[in-house]
């Protein structure tokens, strides 16, 4: 019962995709068309500002661990297989619905690689709703997601049982134009709903990331576990991400993110697949 809201969150936006999906008639899967002949990228939205589009990324919902303001386009679907500390893995799915919205389903299981005890946690929802398709300026979006990889995004009981934070997120973000290529920073804040004893208002913390892009290389630099009562300050995660992106429906994506608390670093491994229904 403790966690019976969050899976029914999570059965009716997985029922909601289906629904979408099976309105056409029919089912094709596609590597997304971003690129069209002479190097400008599609986009069901208006130009950003600086004209990003004419570069060969389109969307970034994104910066490593922390969501932007930017969404899949409408018949997007992307998923991702993230390795990160303890021997964890993430499973994340994805859909864009149109534009504005995109759901999906996010799955953590904490020690399943190596000799650390394995812990399978509740499948959690994957929900984001920005304000603008494209934004020719400032764009804001708000989601629910789980937060920051391994145990940096996980509650510790007192009998040591881990259960993965979920929440809401809130933020603000804008596209820009460098080199190029399309890019964006966003500034955000994390409110934890689950599990229960994380549900506090001083719990929440802030989050802010930007990118530095090339066709084929991506860089990126995020800062998360900011807490908004400015305690807990060696809890503060900062982290640079580099990808490698041959063709735009395929992402390698390392991680290296700093912990104050232990003096070390996390070195996370993600691939990311964008397909087009």
């Amino acid at each position: 019962m403790k966690y019976l809201h969050l899976l029914i969150l999570t059965a009716a936006l997985v029922a909601l995709s289906s629904g979408m999906l099976s309105a056409d008639d029919e089912f094709i899967i596609d590597e997304p068309n971003y690129v069209n002949s002479g190097g400008a990228a599609q986009s069901s939205g208006a130009s950003l500002s600086g004209s990003p589009t004419e570069g060969s990324i389109s969307r970034i919902p994104f910066i490593g661990s922390i969501p932007t303001t930017d969404n899949l386009t409408k018949g997007d679907f992307r998923s991702e297989f993230t390795m990160y500390d303890g021997g964890g893995v993430n499973i994340r799915m994805m859909v864009g619905v149109f534009g504005m919205l995109s759901i999906g389903i996010s799955e953590n299981f904490d020690g399943l690689i190596g000799t650390e005890k394995i812990t399978v946690n509740i499948p959690g929802a994957y929900l984001k709703f920005s304000l603008y398709d494209s934004s020719q300026w400032l764009n804001v979006s708000a989601g629910f997601d789980h937060f920051a990889y391994g145990k940096n995004g996980t509650y510790f009981d007192p009998n040591g049982i881990s259960s993965s934070i979920y929440g809401f997120y809130f933020n603000i973000g804008q596209n820009y134009s460098l080199f190029g290529e399309n890019n964006i920073y966003t500034l955000g804040v994390r409110v934890p709903l689950l599990p229960d004893n994380m549900r506090n208002i001083t719990n929440s913390t802030i989050f802010f990331g930007a990118t530095l892009n090339t066709k084929y290389l991506r860089f990126g630099f995020t800062l998360e576990n900011l807490y908004i009562d400015f305690t807990r300050m060696e809890r503060i995660l900062p982290s640079l991400i580099v990808s490698f992106v041959p063709v735009p429906s395929f992402e390698l994506r390392f991680t290296l993110q700093y912990e104050f608390f232990s003096l070390s670093f996390n070195r996370i491994l993600s691939l990311g697949y964008t397909a087009k229904f």
